[in-house]
């Protein structure tokens, strides 16, 4: 009887390898201040009153539907580096529904937008801190919910106005709000001619 003695198997096992990452590969933000240097907000908080006095009207009464579209508008740069095409804002998205339950449950659903000035703020470095953020959302929600859409607007202007693909998009003017309505696109009038007599 013969023995073979086979040499024992070595198994290397995998070396570690570096955890997996989450990055957003989103563009900052064009007009942000560059970094150590903040700037101030693009309009002052009663800018509302030059000009955008619908969105004024339309935060004072239904500040739920404005905080749904800002808020939908500043998640959807800070997720993909781009402005979200007026068409597609929500009316009243999940946002304003959290709004609204958080105002009729607890009275105090302006922490919401408190809490977004402090995302714009750090989006575009723009001077300011937390206690003047919590005070101009407490005591002037109205005015403090149009200044984060016409800094959001700020963006979004720069960015449908450097489209690329050849067709300038509708960028809404300070005094509309979301959704944009489109008119329908106009037919071409064509005037037609009787046929020649031929007498």
């Amino acid at each position: 009887m013969s023995v073979t003695s086979e040499k024992p198997t070595v198994m290397q096992q995998p070396s570690a390898t570096a955890p997996m990452t989450f990055t957003n590969n989103a563009p900052p933000a064009a007009n942000a201040a560059p970094a150590g240097q903040p700037r101030d907000w693009s309009t002052g908080v009663c800018g509302c009153l030059d000009g955008d006095f619908g969105g004024f009207c339309l935060s004072c009464w239904c500040p739920c539907i404005v905080y749904s579209q800002y808020k939908s508008r500043l998640d959807h740069l800070k997720a993909t580096g781009r402005a979200m095409p007026p068409e597609q804002v929500e009316t009243f998205g999940t946002p304003g529904v959290l709004w609204l339950a958080l105002n009729c449950c607890a009275g105090f659903a302006w922490i919401l937008d408190f809490m977004a000035r402090d995302e714009i703020r750090k989006r575009y470095n723009i001077r300011g801190d937390g206690i003047t953020d919590c005070l101009t959302s407490c005591c002037c929600l109205p005015c403090a919910q149009r200044q984060h859409h016409r800094e959001l607007l700020v963006e979004e202007q720069h960015q449908w106005g450097a489209d690329t693909n050849g067709m300038q998009q509708h960028a809404p003017t300070l005094d509309q709000h979301y959704p944009a309505t489109q008119e329908p696109a106009q037919q071409p009038h064509y005037t037609t001619h009787p046929p020649p007599s031929t007498n």
